[in-house]
């Protein structure tokens, strides 16, 4: 029994060693699919880029404002409701513009926002600075005529005869559009006296 021990031992370990060899892994075919893996993953994470890129700047949801200064209340307000934006509307006075012209915006012309935000307009409610009416020689009808204006009314009597009684003769500030914000109303020394150089002229300025 030791003897034919002895003889299969040789035989044995070589069909073990046989058998080992077929069961172990192949280090070749687990690093190509390491690398398979990986390409997989840089091609799902490119494609996750392009798919992000596309809807930020086609499908996502948004609006660019439109520029509204100088329309109408009512179209401006039309514009923005059509583009899915809220227009707020306030008034205000604007020299530059007549009444019921955009005269401001915010946010500016152009400027993208999400769907439904806010949009404010200054719808302008008239000039502020208006042409004091000419009130020479009327009556009452001066009065009604300065409320139109929204213009106040302050009376002075005075003796005079170069009018008739109860008849307006002399008004301030003078007829016409007077001084705005900034124009020169008086000057010290008057125009046309003869002064050195390095004088000091001062002015009055209109602040209002």
């Amino acid at each position: 029994m030791v003897a034919a021990d002895a003889h299969t031992r040789p035989a044995d370990a070589a069909t073990r060693y046989m058998s080992e060899l077929r069961q172990a892994p192949s280090v070749i075919p687990r690093r190509r699919r390491l690398w398979r893996w990986v390409a997989l993953a840089a091609v799902i994470v490119v494609a996750a880029a392009g798919a992000w890129a596309v809807y930020a700047l086609v499908l996502a949801p948004g609006a660019k404002v439109p520029g509204l200064i100088g329309r109408t209340r009512d179209e401006a307000v039309a514009a923005l409701r059509k583009d899915g934006l809220r227009p707020v509307v306030h008034e205000v006075w604007a020299d530059r513009y007549d009444a019921g012209i955009v005269a401001k915006q915010r946010p500016r012309a152009g400027a993208e926002v999400d769907d439904g935000s806010k949009v404010d307009l200054w719808v302008s409610r008239g000039p502020l600075h208006i042409p004091s009416p000419d009130l020479t020689g009327m009556r009452s009808a001066a009065t009604a005529l300065l409320a139109r204006e929204s213009l106040t009314t302050r009376k002075r009597k005075a003796a005079t005869r170069s009018v008739l009684k109860g008849e307006i003769y002399r008004q301030e500030p003078a007829a016409g559009w007077g001084e705005f914000p900034g124009d020169v109303v008086e000057q010290d020394p008057f125009a046309g006296s003869r002064l050195r150089k390095g004088d000091e002229v001062v002015i009055k300025v209109a602040v209002f």
